[in-house]
């Protein structure tokens, strides 16, 4: 068994990199260190979210994120607008 970083289930929170959804688990929680009973291996996807870069990328530019962090999708926060500062 795996931990969130390496599981399908697993989406990232955009903005805190420590939290995140599980599409298993109901709730925001997070990120699992340890070992968990529904993990499943992240599967291969045509467009990643590389958590490193904060970036998009398609499946063809997985060679520039080697080594990174990368994610099948992300959780965005719909109110996330609320952590960011007003520039006057």
């Amino acid at each position: 068994m795996g931990s969130c970083k390496g599981c399908k289930w697993w989406r990232p929170d955009y903005f805190f990199d420590n939290l995140g959804e599980c599409e298993k688990m109901t709730g925001i929680r997070p990120e699992n260190e340890a070992a968990c009973e529904i993990f499943e291996a992240k599967i291969e996807t045509e467009f990643c979210w590389c958590r490193d870069c904060r970036v998009t990328f398609h499946a063809s530019e997985r060679d520039l994120h080697k080594g990174h962090n990368f994610f099948c999708g992300t959780r965005v926060d719909l109110d996330a607008h609320e952590y960011t500062s007003t520039g006057d």
